[in-house]
């Protein structure tokens, strides 16, 4: 018996050491991500921001058709480093889900246009349906329903080759339905079971020669099961495919609380509007000088006046010297991030009341 319990315990050692290591090989992992993350996400930001700039300053032709192939290459790599992103956090149990007022209209009209854009290059028909029941306003995720039904709107557009795409949004019960049926390749009934499943993408031959990771249909079904709803799928191959997500969602009392009255003002400039302000002032802090460089630009039609510096220590030197009306600071930088940097504003200028907007990404 005492060589059993010695045994036991030296086994629940090496048990205990091994999780550790796990646990630390995890955590690495996740810091690796997010710091590779950062140091990707930065250069295609500025590419995507400087594109921008290039297509509102040519009549070019050809040269918007250049940016735009740049722009889609750019923004698969961006969606690539997303997904790895949110698995890793999903996988991990540190995914953050909030609970706010969102304007359903507003989501699924802007994703539907867009999505409507991408089809009609493609020769699809492209059927949108926001049914009268769903609620003007609900609480939940928007960031994670967006998600959730783009790469469900992305997988349809990808392996449907002629025909239609519809996309319905409707309540059943209490729980949000969405639904996007198209009349693609169709998945074989052998393959359905590993839909879900990471980097899995079928054994059909469009399906190894069509770009992707195989991660979109992994996360979604990931995140629903995170909001404790469910997804389904049916498939009849050479015919299309059915996806349909419900999701628990919450009703605030009045339903149109998001949405403005008739003829009020919703603060935003009409499409021939200029916005300019040469009385104001801002301040740019950033490590990266294509960022800076960038930011400029695009404030320039504003007539702004903009300083920018590339360190926290050097923001709070400009604040000794001149007044600012916004500070846009990004948050990942060397020996004083944007966090600290904000801390400091705010210790030591307790009268500075202007906005200090910390981005993640900038």
């Amino acid at each position: 018996m005492y060589f059993q319990i010695r045994i036991y315990r030296k086994k629940q050692q090496e048990l205990n050491v091994a999780l550790l290591a796990a646990d630390e090989a995890n955590r690495a992992k996740r810091d690796f991500l997010a710091k590779m993350s950062h140091d990707i996400r930065t250069p295609l930001n500025t590419i995507l921001a400087t594109n921008e700039l290039i297509v509102a300053n040519t009549s070019s032709a050809k040269i918007r058709e250049w940016v735009n192939d740049s722009n889609v290459s750019s923004r698969i790599l961006m969606s690539l480093i997303d997904d790895m992103l949110d698995l890793t956090k999903i996988e991990a149990g540190r995914m953050e889900f909030l609970e706010e007022p969102w304007d359903t209209g507003k989501l699924f009209d802007e994703m539907a246009k867009m999505v409507r854009t991408q089809a009609e290059r493609s020769g699809l028909e492209f059927i949108y349906d926001l049914k009268d029941e769903v609620p003007g306003t609900l609480i939940g995720d928007q960031d994670v329903i967006r998600k959730i039904t783009t790469n469900l709107l992305s997988n349809s557009l990808k392996y449907t080759r002629s025909g239609r795409i519809l996309f319905t949004v409707g309540l059943e019960g209490r729980d949000l339905l969405i639904t996007v049926c198209d009349t693609g390749i169709g998945i074989a009934p052998e393959y359905l079971d590993d839909i879900f499943k990471p980097f899995e993408r079928g054994a059909q031959k469009i399906y190894r020669e069509t770009s992707g990771s195989g991660l979109g249909l992994a996360i979604v079904k990931e995140l629903v099961d995170a909001l404790q709803g469910s997804v389904e799928c049916e498939s009849v191959v050479d015919e299309g495919t059915t996806f349909r997500v419900r999701l628990p969602q919450r009703e605030i009392p009045d339903k149109d609380a998001l949405r403005p009255e008739p003829g009020e003002s919703t603060g935003r400039l009409e499409d021939d509007e200029q916005f300019i302000a040469p009385d104001a002032r801002i301040l740019v802090v950033d490590d990266n000088p294509l960022n800076r460089k960038v930011i400029a630009s695009f404030l320039e039609p504003t007539l702004i006046g903009i300083d920018d510096v590339e360190s926290g220590y050097e923001a709070l030197e400009m604040l000794d010297i001149k007044e600012y009306d916004i500070v846009l600071m990004d948050l990942r930088m060397p020996k004083m991030d944007g966090v600290e940097t904000l801390s400091r504003i705010r210790e030591e200028y307790p009268e500075f009341s202007a906005p200090v907007v910390v981005i993640r990404q900038i």
